[in-house]
């Protein structure tokens, strides 16, 4: 900021301007002031080191891109120049002056292909981290996006809902129009919506049929059919339909939207009595078939469940065990009367028997498989 400094770019601007050539040489950026650089027509950057990045704020981004450049491009750098001028930055072959030599300047003097791999590594990691910085800014900015839009449509629900109460409609149909407003709907179509709710209520159609039928229509599909619905009941009291076929038609309307809107094609009757048996009898006959529909197609999904269980994989049953075989007694003849003892097992001409007091009892067989008597056997007591 010196009185020199500004006289030379002031100086620079006006040989600039007469047309006379001005060439500045430095071996740092640093060097040059920033004021210099802007007023020049073009800047002409060898290969730039490792700390170049710690230059002039102004000047890294173009250090940055050179140093890429010189990373990706093939060959020896020294024959390489990164040119910039206006929009215009590019990679131009140049080499190097003929006064230069090792001893001049050793900036190039102990370039090897090793130190091409790391400057291609750390510009691989710079641009790595540019673009990690990158898409954590979009993200945060889409984040942030995201909060504002839910915050105006937070907003605009509670100004539409509090509006709704305020003009008469119940809070379940003040809570379809604030979902809506949520869900993306702009102020005018939230207005269409709330003024065809509004002249329904008005007419005495009941809010919750309301509600159900804006919660379950399409969003495309609402306002239209609300204003279809307001229109058909101002044709049936032109008509002098009966209140009883009017609250069938509502009814049929709030189950099936384009059921309801057919019976009214054709009824271009004069006589109001007439037209009013004729839309009664359409009706009754839409509702019947409607039902008879419901009533096949749960039929059909019930039939289906009981299909579905009786194919299921049924687990095996185990076989059954067998049954053990039966006992055999044989009554022997003891000192406090007659009882019965269990067979254990028979072998080698020996019966290995059980009394009913837990004693067991070895006596000898005869030999045919039998027990022998138990007459005059006598056994001590326990």
């Amino acid at each position: 900021m010196t009185t020199a400094n500004r006289d030379f770019v002031h100086l620079m601007a006006l040989l600039r301007q007469k047309g006379i050539l001005l060439l500045l040489l430095s071996h740092h950026l640093s060097d040059v002031d920033t004021r210099a650089a802007q007023h020049a027509s073009a800047l002409l950057i060898k290969r730039p080191g490792q700390l170049a990045l710690l230059d002039r704020p102004i000047l890294r981004p173009v250090l940055a891109r050179a140093a890429r450049a010189f990373a990706k491009a093939p060959g020896d750098p020294r024959r390489l120049t990164y040119f910039v001028s206006g929009d215009r930055e590019t990679l131009i072959e140049t080499g190097l002056p003929s006064y230069w030599s090792d001893g001049l300047s050793r900036s190039y003097a102990t370039w090897t292909p090793r130190q091409r791999s790391q400057d291609q590594e750390a510009s691989k990691r710079e641009e790595q981290s540019e673009e990690d910085a990158r898409r954590q800014a979009q993200a945060e900015e889409e984040q942030a996006k995201a909060a504002r839009l839910h915050q105006q449509r937070q907003e605009r629900g509670q100004q539409w809902y509090h509006r709704a109460l305020d003009d008469g409609l119940s809070p379940p149909l003040a809570a379809q129009v604030w979902t809506k407003a949520l869900s993306g709907w702009t102020a005018e179509r939230l207005r269409k919506l709330h003024s065809a709710c509004h002249a329904l209520v008005s007419r005495g159609i009941g809010a919750e049929g309301l509600a159900a039928f804006v919660a379950s229509r399409p969003d495309d599909l609402i306002v239209a059919d609300l204003r279809t619905l307001a229109g058909a009941l101002s044709t049936f009291r032109r008509w002098k339909i009966t209140e009883e076929s009017t609250a069938a038609f509502l009814q049929l309307f709030f189950l099936a939207p384009p059921e309801a809107l057919g019976v009214l094609e054709n009824l271009d009757d004069e006589k109001p009595t007439w037209r009013s048996l004729s839309l009664a009898s359409r009706i009754t006959r839409r509702l019947s078939a409607l039902q008879e529909q419901a009533r096949i197609k749960a039929m059909g999904e019930a039939l289906s469940q009981l299909l579905a269980y009786l194919r299921r994989p049924r687990l095996q049953q185990p076989p059954p065990m067998p049954a053990p075989p039966p006992k055999e007694l044989v009554p022997l003849t003891t000192p406090a009367g007659v009882v019965e003892a269990h067979v254990l097992s028979r072998a080698g001409g020996q019966v290995l028997l059980r009394l009913p007091t837990g004693r067991l009892l070895s006596l000898t067989d005869d030999g045919r498989g039998r027990s022998p008597p138990p007459r005059g056997l006598s056994l001590p007591p326990d």
